[in-house]
């Protein structure tokens, strides 16, 4: 806002209003930027199960029992739990298959839509879906561990803490800014000593400020 400020003083608006439509610009970019990234965030999370289907297991083969099907939230699932993923469904918490094979898609994670296939002893993550198969997992972690929770703190802590270099980018371009402004205030103010007018295209401030 100084440096439109500083056009309009200069004799120079139009300069101005294209600084202001270049800020609003910037700005609605940055915002639809961000706003996109919370959706994809918002959208993994929501698209993550908040019910999982629990299951015992023949120990001989790890097939499931199906009678022993409990569906149960999946905060209360700890880790060596077995769940059963049916065809159509989404993972609800990471895990290794020990039972069955299905094409598993992972496009609410990576955005790849492309299904491959996953066997006994692969692991999925966490929001992945099974497209033609019935699978029993063994979880891994619990929820507050599952890929889109860790993908949500990280992506949190790079928001919150900037790099080094972005930091001291800040800093620098700060003081230089605070310099830039001293300067042209100190210019401004001296050549009228010396017979220059203040404003006006030959004036004082439109010299110091270009």
């Amino acid at each position: 806002m100084l440096a439109v400020f500083g056009t309009v003083v200069i004799g120079s608006p139009l300069e101005g209003a294209l600084l202001l439509v270049l800020f609003e610009f910037a700005h609605a970019v940055e915002d639809k930027l961000t706003s996109a990234a919370r959706g994809d965030l918002t959208s993994l999370l929501e698209s993550t199960p908040k019910v999982a289907v629990t299951v015992s297991v023949n120990q001989a083969d790890y097939s499931p029992k199906y009678d022993t099907e409990k569906s149960v939230r999946v905060e209360s699932v700890s880790p060596g739990k077995y769940v059963v993923v049916k065809a159509g469904d989404i993972v609800p918490l990471d895990g290794t298959i020990v039972y069955g094979k299905s094409l598993i898609t992972s496009e609410n994670i990576t955005g790849e839509s492309l299904p491959y296939t996953k066997v006994v002893g692969d692991c999925i993550p966490a929001g992945a879906r099974s497209v033609d198969g019935t699978i029993v997992l063994r979880t891994l972690k619990n929820v507050e561990e599952s890929t889109p929770m860790r993908i949500l703190k990280l992506t949190k802590a790079a928001q919150i803490k900037k790099p080094g270099i972005s930091m001291f980018l800040d800093s620098w371009l700060d003081m230089y800014s605070k310099a830039v402004l001293v300067c042209t205030l100190a210019v401004s103010l001296a050549l009228p000593l010396v017979g220059v007018p203040v404003l006006g295209t030959n004036g004082s401030v439109y010299r110091a400020a270009a």
